[in-house]
């Protein structure tokens, strides 16, 4: 039963499909490299650096999703403030000027097709106004309503399934393992004006670990963090760029949930950023 099992997902598997998925990860390479870009004198390279978050406000529109160009506008706003760091003093105060005006004006945008994309989600309903004051409590205060909820509630903790669930799907795929069933995704909890189905990081760590868990996790993550911020202020790299950009994203995303849960995106990264550097380094370092 176990093989016909393996036999099954092996089958049902498409390689190419699965690789485009991933694909769509290269939104996170682009939007740092644009932030680069911008800290450029060149008139042209400023413009380009803008193409990422064109892109970001496309996908958005297309499906209703604000968390693509919510997390596109975070790297690109800290991948060139790390990177003009290393610029000299006049061409640096000036790029952080300008990212400080593009900040305000990309806080507007984001806000405004928030708010149309839960016009259009909503169509039907006369109070729009009220639904993106919901939507605003959902995600900056609910998520502590939420946690709270979940520790009263008859949880069940995985025990390593959560953070590794993206490794057994491809090893079920190749029919190493036997398909991994456990449902890992978030249900929504009411929490009283609205629902919500973001519950912070500390859910991601206890219910894989337990309390323990979420202890050293904690303190890895903070330490990890520190550690990559040390090498960077040292030493420039693309690569120590794109870890510092993505670790701190994941301290500021730390309300919503563990934005490095996906250890299979991360070989991704890994293996993208190689390649990268490989084929442009002197451009990135020159």
């Amino acid at each position: 039963m176990v093989n016909e099992t393996k036999k099954q997902v092996a089958s049902e598997w498409n390689p190419l499909l699965s690789l485009a998925g991933y694909g769509v990860n290269l939104i996170v390479l682009s939007s740092i490299i644009g932030g680069m870009l911008f800290s450029s004198r060149s008139v042209i390279q400023k413009l380009i650096s803008f193409l990422p978050l064109l892109f970001a406000i496309l996908v958005s529109l297309v499906y209703f999703s604000r968390y693509v160009l919510f997390s596109t506008i975070s790297f690109w706003i800290l991948s060139s403030f790390y990177y003009s760091l290393y610029l000299k003093k006049t061409h640096r105060n000036q790029n952080i000027r300008n990212l400080a005006i593009l900040s305000v004006f990309s806080s507007i945008v984001f806000l405004s097709l928030t708010y149309l994309i839960v016009n259009l989600r909503h169509f039907t309903s006369g109070e729009i106004g009220e639904l993106f004051i919901f939507q605003l409590y959902s995600y900056i205060i609910g998520n502590i309503v939420g946690l709270d909820k979940f520790f009263l509630s008859d949880y069940e903790l995985l025990w390593g399934l959560g953070i590794f669930n993206s490794v057994l799907k491809w090893l079920a795929r190749i029919g190493l393992v036997e398909e991994n069933l456990v449902d890992i995704s978030s249900p929504f909890t009411n929490i009283g004006l609205t629902v919500t189905n973001t519950y912070s990081y500390v859910k991601s760590f206890f219910v894989d670990f337990g309390l323990v868990g979420l202890w050293i996790l904690s303190f890895v993550w903070g330490n990890l963090t520190a550690f990559i911020s040390s090498k960077f202020i040292h030493h420039f790299s693309f690569s120590k760029l794109f870890w510092m950009v993505v670790f701190t994203f994941s301290l500021f995303m730390s309300f919503y949930g563990f934005y490095l849960s996906s250890i299979s995106t991360i070989i991704y990264w890994l293996i993208t950023i190689k390649i990268f550097e490989t084929l442009f380094m002197k451009r990135i370092y020159n």
